[in-house]
């Protein structure tokens, strides 16, 4: 679950990670992080997100979340050095897409300097990460 890497990783927190009807998005995903040097971690709740994150000084990493889990991780209480450098949030229903894109949007007014993609395709995600990579793996963990 957790793989250790040299550079980054990507967090995957969604409720259905794990689980066999997700076997190949999470493949997908994967592969794509894998190729660009990083590593999977998955989490199943924004709750459980929260504690990794506060448990120790992690490497830089994006995180891919829903949109039921994406206002909490959002909001979880870690520290300024285990933020994500980028969230990444796929939604693929409609409807939820315009309420989350309406709720990222006001993110930056409330003082969030995480930087919000919201995707309804997940072959976006190998784009934004292609176009953050270079980020990520710029920013040592020390």
């Amino acid at each position: 679950q957790d793989q250790q890497c040299a550079f980054w990783q990507l967090v995957w927190c969604q409720e259905r990670c794990h689980k066999a009807d997700s076997d190949a998005l999470r493949t997908a995903i994967s592969e794509t992080v894998q190729e660009l040097g990083g590593g999977l971690v998955c989490f199943k709740k924004a709750h459980t997100y929260e504690a990794w994150a506060k448990r120790s000084r992690r490497p830089p990493f994006v995180l891919l979340t829903d949109g039921r889990e994406f206002k909490p991780c959002v909001q979880a209480d870690v520290s300024q050095c285990n933020q994500p450098l980028l969230c990444v949030v796929f939604v693929d229903n409609d409807k939820f897409h315009g309420r989350v894109c309406g709720w990222a949007s006001r993110l930056e007014s409330q003082g969030c300097k995480v930087p919000v993609r919201v995707i309804q395709d997940i072959a976006n995600l190998r784009e934004n990460l292609i176009r953050n990579v270079g980020r990520l793996c710029g920013h040592s963990a020390q």
